[in-house]
């Protein structure tokens, strides 16, 4: 979660880079340890950083994958994902 949270200020802070880097530490983590939700939103916010440096495509395929598993898991974060699938400017 630490590195989740960090990943977020970096996002905030513009700094798009360090969330990748956080993000993708955490994701490996979550999956290490089996937690699925934070899979999920390591992934989510993989993809807004990915949005900002990688192009939209490669955002789309995290939002895919935390889509997926918000939904295998009842979350309902998985309502925000498909929203931000669904937006047509993405």
């Amino acid at each position: 979660m630490t590195l989740h949270n960090l990943g977020q200020v970096y996002c905030h802070l513009c700094r798009f880079e360090e969330a990748i880097e956080c993000e993708q530490r955490s994701l490996a983590l979550a999956r290490e340890v089996g937690y699925r939700w934070g899979e999920g939103g390591a992934l989510e916010l993989l993809g807004l950083a990915l949005q900002h440096t990688r192009g939209r495509e490669s955002a789309r395929e995290c939002w895919h994958e935390a889509l997926r598993i918000f939904t295998e898991i009842g979350a309902p974060e998985a309502d925000g994902v498909r929203d931000r699938l669904a937006d047509s400017s993405l």
